[in-house]
């Protein structure tokens, strides 16, 4: 829930709270500089990330291009770091913010969108001294890599320099090869392969000059040169230093892969097998024969069998051989598939072998051969039946996810439905879920229909969300007869799945135009919700009917709000109807249906339980950039913590978009409001048990001045900052504050 942003951390136990000498004082707003930084920056990320979430990207762009002109506001060692967090990220994790801006414009075909972001980033990275150039040098990769993947390969070469000349002040030579190496495999990439070869020479010189207690760092650096080298198709050079790495034989196969891999493409093809059959490490040797193999059977080039087998008999040496045989039956089943599948079944660990069975069913899927295909999901249902139980339901979403993304629902039904321990029948309804509003998207139809006839009758709430979607997309597909016909699949004792149906029936119809019958519906909706027989059951039906409603695009339903109310005070038990209200708030909070969630919220009859409901609606509408709903919240909340806490939350995105009358209008209502926050002026809590560390309230009366008088000092209101910051009755916290207050002073 929202406070008063955690401005209040310095203030410890009263007593412990000191006046500091004033040669202190430096010190003093240097850490209160950097506080304010740090809550300017994360207020502005969390922007960043709500407008991604609601594909805002105009808006996520410029809030990226704040961030970074805050970064490159810092003291040197915070920029360098505060601009490669924004910008790099580690290979294998979710993509960053940077990293989804730069996919979602190019699923747009929008380079515009982040090109002034670009721009942006390489200004704030140039200003970065010789102290921080590797870092300045990975950060300028990331953004060449950013331009190149909008295809903006000038912009991308130019940026790729800089990134080269950041790297001559390196230290140290094998910093020098980490950094050169990436920044060569991208201008390949960028089709500037003449300045990758100059990076890559000079690489070749720091790593051949490595001087280390341990001779494998030498080596392993050596690796990744030759195989840059082999990229850029320099394959004599790379084949030169890799012969000599035979102390790192996992480096020297990697190496040598990318040679084989560039021997391949330049049509070598002997010199590819041979160089294949002399690489050391086995598990690198066999996934370089499979690719040379694949390669000749391609093209019909006598022995890509028997190069095939060579790799599987490698593959079976190797100390981790089913991942490694894995991989090489893969890689030949893109090019012939009975081979591949004669290995495939014979392999021991029944989770890779489920695995490696359903790419194959896939493969032959996509061409057609369906007989066959639903042969090797004999296999596969057999395989995920012998996988140990505690790692069976996630392969099986694994294998499901992959069929659906290929819309092969048959074979992802036969997945689902495999395994037959008791114990997993519930994960299994939700993976048939996932099936059946996926193929509803694509308007799959049958395939859904199929999926939702195999969910367990007795699962009636995964039943009710599968019925849902098959609905509407009977209704987009013209076939409302058929959504209709739905509900006699309902239970007759299953009241509350018939209201849910009937109203998503409803919706649909109304947004695809069909007026009259979905006036109809909506009616017998609400007739039935206010029948049903427990107050639980109509305080959820009541809320399903409105959130149709809302779902629609049409004002909150005020009958249903009042049967939401009645219903809920029904119920004996407050913290019963608190929960599902406060539930119902969070599914329609994020479908961004603000004046029915802050309705909702207001029908929790818990007081405390309502007063969250109503920060959660704060919440999310905030990130939305909903001030109007926000300040709706600020009316309704009955806890003035909670309310300056909002106004506070307001103030900051006033000031971040250049409003400050706004702000300071705010602030005077915080101040007012804050007046009422009751005694004692200052409060603690302990964490843990008896004898834990004792902490301040950040929401107490003291905490919310203090944060008002800070606002104030940073709108260069320093004279009402200091009045409020004199209302602190505490000597020594209203000292503190004073002294934060005329740092801002001195700031501006």
């Amino acid at each position: 829930m929202l406070v008063f942003g955690n401005l209040h951390q310095f203030a410890l136990a009263p007593a412990q709270a000191q006046p500091q000498p004033a040669r202190a004082m430096t010190g003093f707003c240097l850490q209160e500089q950097d506080t304010e930084s740090d809550r300017h920056f994360f207020s502005r990320m969390r922007r960043l990330e709500a407008d991604l979430a609601a594909e805002r990207l105009e808006s996520a762009s410029d809030q990226m291009t704040a961030l970074l002109k805050l970064a490159g506001s810092l003291p040197a060692s915070q920029k360098a770091l505060r601009l490669a967090g924004l910008i790099t990220e580690e290979p294998g994790y979710n993509p960053n913010p940077w990293r989804t801006l730069i996919e979602k414009a190019d699923e747009r075909d929008q380079p515009g969108l982040v090109l002034p972001m670009l721009a942006e980033a390489v200004r704030e990275t140039r200003t970065l001294g010789a102290g921080y150039s590797f870092l300045k040098s990975q950060t300028l990769l990331a953004i060449a890599r950013a331009y190149l993947a909008l295809d903006q390969l000038e912009a991308a070469g130019a940026t790729l320099e800089l990134a080269a000349q950041a790297v001559q002040t390196v230290q140290g030579d094998e910093f020098k090869v980490n950094a050169l190496v990436p920044i060569a495999d991208a201008a390949v990439s960028a089709g500037r392969v003449d300045r990758a070869i100059a990076l890559l020479n000079q690489a070749n010189r720091h790593a051949s000059a490595i001087v280390h207690p341990n001779p494998t760092r030498r080596s392993s650096a050596l690796a990744k040169v030759a195989a840059s080298y082999a990229k850029a198709g320099q394959i004599t050079l790379a084949q030169q230093i890799a012969q000599r790495l035979t102390d790192v034989p996992y480096a020297q196969g990697q190496a040598k892969l990318e040679i084989v891999r560039m021997q391949l493409t330049q049509s070598q093809w002997e010199s590819a097998a041979a160089t294949a059959r002399s690489i050391a490490d086995p598990s690198a040797r066999a996934i370089a024969l499979a690719e040379v193999a694949s390669a000749y059977t391609a093209r019909n080039l006598t022995g890509g069998e028997a190069l095939f087998q060579e790799a599987v008999t490698v593959a079976k040496s190797v100390n981790d051989t089913e991942f490694t045989l894995e991989t090489v039956v893969n890689t030949y089943a893109g090019v012939r598939i009975d081979p591949a599948l004669a290995v495939a079944q014979e392999m021991a660990d029944a989770e890779k072998r489920s695995s490696v069975l359903t790419n194959l069913a896939l493969q032959l899927w996509g061409q057609q051969q369906t007989d066959q295909a639903a042969a090797v999901m004999q296999q596969v249902e057999t395989a995920l039946r012998q996988v140990p139980s505690d790692w069976q339901a996630f392969q099986v979403r694994h294998l499901v996810q992959r069929a659906i993304a290929v819309s092969a629902y048959d074979p992802a039904i036969r997945i689902a439905t495999a395994p037959t321990d008791p114990f997993l029948a519930g994960d299994r309804d939700i993976v048939l879920l996932l099936i059946v509003q996926r193929a509803a998207e694509r308007q799959a139809l049958a395939a859904a229909d199929q999926a939702w006839m195999s969910i367990a009758p007795e699962n009636l709430e995964i039943r009710s969300q599968a019925m849902m979607a098959l609905a509407t997309a009977y209704v987009n597909a013209n076939q409302a007869d058929r959504a209709l016909e739905l509900r006699q699949a309902v239970h007759p004792t299953d009241g509350l799945t018939q209201v849910r149906l009937t109203a998503a029936i409803a919706r649909q119809l109304l947004l695809t135009g069909n007026i009259d019958p979905a006036t109809d519906l909506f009616n017998e909706a609400r007739t039935t919700a206010a029948g049903l027989a427990t107050p639980i059951d109509r305080l959820q039906a009541a809320a399903a009917v409105a959130l149709e409603v809302a779902n629609a695009r049409q004002p909150v339903d005020p009958a249903m709000l009042d049967l939401v109310r009645r219903s809920a005070v029904e119920i004996n038990d407050f913290s019963t109807s608190s929960y599902y209200l406060w539930s119902l708030v969070e599914q329609t909070v994020a479908l961004r249906h603000f004046d029915l969630a802050l309705q909702l919220a207001l029908a929790t009859p818990d007081p405390d339980r309502r007063e969250m409901s109503l920060g959660t609606v704060a919440e999310a509408a905030l990130r939305d950039g909903h001030t109007d709903q926000v300040l709706k919240v600020i009316d309704q909340s009955r806890t003035p913590e909670i309310r300056v806490g909002l106004l506070l939350s307001l103030v900051e995105r006033a000031r971040q978009d250049g409003q400050p009358q706004e702000a300071i209008a705010y602030l005077a209502r915080a101040l007012e409001l804050a007046r009422t926050i009751p005694d004692p002026e200052i409060r603690t809590f302990t964490f843990g048990n008896e004898g834990g560390t004792v902490v301040d309230d950040d929401r107490d009366r003291a905490s919310a001045y203090e944060a008002i008088a800070i606002h104030y000092a940073q709108l260069a209101r320093q004279a009402e900052a200091l009045r409020v910051a004199g209302l602190i009755q505490h000597p020594q916290e209203r000292d503190r504050v004073r002294r934060r207050v005329l740092c801002y002073e001195t700031r501006t």
